[in-house]
């Protein structure tokens, strides 16, 4: 469950870096 969190998360920290 931890590595799916990660993998759904990557890309999510991502989108919120770029919004920032």
């Amino acid at each position: 469950m931890k590595r799916n969190a990660n993998a759904f998360i990557r890309p999510f920290k991502r989108l919120a870096a770029h919004r920032s």
